[in-house]
């Protein structure tokens, strides 16, 4: 009988060493993102969130981020922007319709609190690494995850040559994990 319990025992504590699984919140997360066009910064979201997250500080060999957001949901508040965002030249939503972001590696970096996402972000077929830092925030058993990363939109062939429209995108990740 003894054995049983320590049996369990040992498989309760083991578990605590592992990764933990998380949903993100789409209600509750926020993905913006930022551009120059004619020079002023042109503000924007997605939603649409889904993936899966497995994340536990003690433990990043086994932790990792997959994400989504709908390419459709892009918001400008500038409904004929939007509709402009969705055609072929840009996101081409009807082919391609998630953005997806997926870690390679999740480590610490030399800041308290702060960690390392290093993995790939997918627009349009096309996937390229990322790097990025980011924060985790423990909270009421849930993870709030905050990072931001700049990427090349004509890496991804995001809206071609342009004279008026900055290269470089700002993206700033705000993403509520729920246990379960």
């Amino acid at each position: 009988m003894k054995q049983k319990y320590v049996f369990f025992f040992l498989l309760l504590v083991n578990a605590t060493l592992f990764a933990q699984s998380y949903t993100p919140v789409d209600a509750s997360s926020t993905i913006k993102f930022s551009i120059k066009n004619f020079g002023s910064a042109v503000f924007g979201t997605f939603k649409g969130l889904q993936g899966n997250i497995s994340f536990n500080p003690k433990n990043l060999g086994s932790a990792f981020i997959n994400i989504s957001v709908e390419a459709q949901s892009v918001n400008t508040n500038n409904g004929t922007r939007d509709n402009h965002l969705k055609k072929e030249d840009y996101f081409n939503v009807a082919v391609y319709p998630t953005i997806n972001i997926a870690s390679k590696k999740i480590s610490y970096t030399n800041k308290d609190g702060q960690f390392f996402f290093e993995g790939y972000v997918t627009i349009k077929g096309v996937t390229k690494p990322i790097s990025f830092p980011f924060a985790a925030t423990f909270k009421d058993n849930d993870y709030l995850f905050i990072g931001q990363l700049q990427l090349n939109r004509k890496d991804f062939k995001v809206g071609g040559s342009s004279w008026v429209l900055a290269d470089l995108v700002t993206i700033n990740l705000s993403i509520i994990g729920k246990k379960g």
